[in-house]
């Protein structure tokens, strides 16, 4: 239903919203009653996998908000105080976070936590997105993350009216709106990263800088939402592939949530489907079944787990694995489709932070074995892909001869 990448500006945000507005006077007149103030709205995205990738579709038919019950007279009434709160911060040029959304509201007494402002938010968006044909994220509305993920590494970061930033030596804290992400250039003459490096926590993204791993291990942007990830870090992971024309990788813990918190990344989610920030490129480095049971000797010496270290899944666990075995873009890929079983028939989870037991610097060295491993092995492919390029392509003999190259290399 919508282009893949354009998306409304700020001044078709509030052109839109007065429209809605002005749509619903006009019928309130002419129906002479509040029963007439409903808004259309998009339904939930769904995820959709097919020759083209993945992508959230809107193709289904539209909802109304109506007034007929009391439930919904009180959602409804959420929608228009939320429409009036933003359409008075679009028309000041103001920006604000979510948090202070809440807090602006919560005087109304018609939000009980800053979720349900977050999810009636979804629902302005949509409304936007349905009158202008085009999908309307939250910074479109000036609503924007606050600061959290960090990003360090081998780039010299060119941002508006400052001096260049070298990441050398220093960790960058990612803006929360993505229209300033989106204006951060690259100086690409200092810039020497190989690849983007998403951390799934910040005690891991703190230990690989604390090992030198950009410095000495293996030249790269290291970047952490410090958790599930925001729509900001999701928007730097993405600005820096696409201006330095880099791979991207992830490394999470091994449970589903680490699972989803990749997908997320790379596909985003059908919640915030209307919010195009995602890095297709993006590959799980893991932890991976092979990573936990049995672990790459790396420290010159067999290492094994602590049996504490595996924990059961419980029910929250439990229900997350079994949303992403239905997902297509799990059940499509090769590589992540028999991750996902083996994760579910085993029924155990394991942190990251459980590999420190072989030595603080083995993470470092198992995150560079994979990125050296992944970037050394093709994609698996489907049998009959196979059977094609069989055809296609005269059998190469092995060779014995290496190449040493110098990672570091100005």
């Amino acid at each position: 239903m919508f282009s893949a990448r354009r998306e409304c500006s700020r001044e078709q945000a509030l052109h839109e919203i007065e429209g809605i507005l002005l749509g619903a006077l006009r019928r309130v007149v002419e129906a002479r009653g509040l029963h007439a103030t409903d808004v259309l709205v998009l339904s939930r995205a769904h995820e959709v996998c097919d020759e083209g990738g993945v992508r959230f579709s809107y193709d289904r038919p539209l909802v109304r908000s109506n007034a007929g019950t009391r439930g919904s007279m009180a959602q409804l009434a959420q929608l228009w105080v939320l429409l009036a709160a933003v359409h008075h911060g679009l028309a000041c040029g103001r920006k604000t976070t979510l948090r202070e959304l809440w807090y602006r509201l919560k005087t109304s007494r018609l939000f009980s936590s800053p979720a349900q402002v977050s999810a009636k938010l979804h629902e302005v968006c949509a409304a936007v997105s349905c009158r202008a044909a085009l999908p309307c994220p939250r910074e479109a509305l000036g609503v924007i993350a606050a600061p959290r993920g960090n990003m360090t590494g081998c780039v010299v970061l060119l941002q508006p009216g400052a001096p260049p930033l070298s990441l050398r030596q220093s960790t960058f804290e990612i803006p929360g709106d993505p229209h300033a992400i989106r204006a951060i250039r690259f100086d690409e003459a200092r810039s020497h990263a190989r690849c983007v490096l998403v951390v799934e926590k910040d005690s891991c993204f703190r230990r690989l800088i604390d090992e030198g791993f950009t410095a000495t291990h293996y030249p790269c942007v290291l970047l952490t939402a410090c958790g599930f990830p925001d729509l900001a870090s999701r928007a730097m992971v993405r600005h820096v592939v696409e201006q330095l024309d880099l791979p991207a990788y992830a490394i999470t813990d091994y449970n589903p949530h680490g699972m989803a918190l990749m997908l997320c990344f790379k596909h985003g989610s059908a919640a915030l489907g209307l919010e195009q920030h995602c890095c297709p490129r993006l590959q799980w480095l893991g932890l991976h079944a092979m990573d936990v049971h049995h672990p790459t000797p790396l420290c010159g010496k067999e290492v094994e787990l602590p049996a504490a270290a595996f924990q059961p899944f419980g029910a929250r666990d439990s229900a997350v694995m079994a949303g992403l075995l239905r997902r297509a873009c799990v059940r499509s890929d090769p590589r992540l489709w028999p991750e996902a079983v083996a994760m579910h028939e085993a029924g155990i989870k394991v942190e990251l932070e459980e590999l420190l037991s072989f030595g603080f610097e083995y993470l470092a060295r198992l995150v560079l074995h994979k990125i050296l491993h992944y970037t050394s092995v093709p994609s698996p492919s489907r049998p009959e892909e196979r059977r094609a390029e069989e055809r296609s392509e005269p059998t190469r003999p092995a060779t014995e001869e290496t190449v040493e190259v110098d990672l570091f290399a100005e």
